[in-house]
């Protein structure tokens, strides 16, 4: 095989619209949950439970007021003890490499978690058995090519990485794993998570203003350096093959 064959296009199956956003990751992952049956997996948000909940943007509980029902499962059994406390009660303590569930959902959520997993194969492969048809998996994951990991990496000399993170996820890396388990992209985005540093002075929050938007231009000009990614797949068998974007 030449170097032209090894480098080859991934096809999203899906409409152009699809394939760019800048919305909020939580307001995406929301729209595909809305009155549906929901699997959400790695749910806790550990270990930033408690700062998640006080802030407003837990995500397992902003699920949990539009699913038409919902169950998570995580491995923190401190983190589920701290929101079984706040009222939830759906979840589950479970390895999602290993997932004991009988039930079948319509979507699968699997938030920043898969980039955690020992081996995220062992998780895929248990995917299409738990989606009712029609059912989706819609994985978030930071990218491999964010403009502030490679900052740090080329100007810095460091990388900036999560403790817990075992693997580097693109576009194409997540669509290859994924169809290795009969499951397919049907869109894309691109998500920009906007910088939250804290600061009580005025110059400061200006500054941060001003790097929100220069980030925000920069991921217009190229999506790839945006911070994350949100990709929904759908089981091959289910899928529309008859329209897609095809991905460089």
């Amino acid at each position: 095989m030449d170097a032209k064959g090894i480098f080859s296009t991934i096809k999203i199956f899906g409409t152009k619209e699809s394939v760019v956003n800048l919305d909020a990751k939580n307001d995406i992952i929301k729209k595909y949950c809305t009155d549906k049956d929901v699997l959400h997996v790695g749910c806790t948000d550990s270990p930033q439970t408690e700062m998640s909940w006080k802030q407003g943007n837990f995500l397992h509980f902003q699920l949990e007021q539009i699913a038409k029902s919902i169950v998570g499962i995580d491995l923190d059994a401190k983190s589920i003890g701290f929101l079984r406390q706040q009222g939830i009660n759906n979840i589950v303590e479970m390895n999602a490499e290993n997932i004991t569930l009988t039930q079948k959902f319509d979507v699968i959520v699997a938030g920043d978690i898969i980039e955690h997993m020992n081996n995220p194969g062992l998780f895929l492969e248990q995917v299409p058995g738990l989606l009712n048809r029609e059912g989706l998996l819609v994985i978030s994951v930071p990218i491999a090519f964010s403009f502030v990991s490679v900052l740090y990496a080329w100007l810095a000399g460091k990388e900036r990485i999560h403790k817990d993170h075992c693997f580097y996820f693109s576009p194409k890396t997540l669509a290859t794993l994924c169809s290795r388990y009969d499951l397919l992209p049907v869109s894309l985005f691109f998500v920009n998570q906007k910088s939250k540093l804290a600061t009580n002075k005025t110059g400061g929050k200006l500054g941060i203003r001003l790097v929100n938007l220069s980030r925000e231009i920069l991921v217009k000009l190229s999506p790839f350096t945006a911070t994350q990614i949100i990709m929904a797949f759908k089981k091959s068998s289910e899928t529309d093959t008859t329209t897609y974007i095809e991905l460089q």
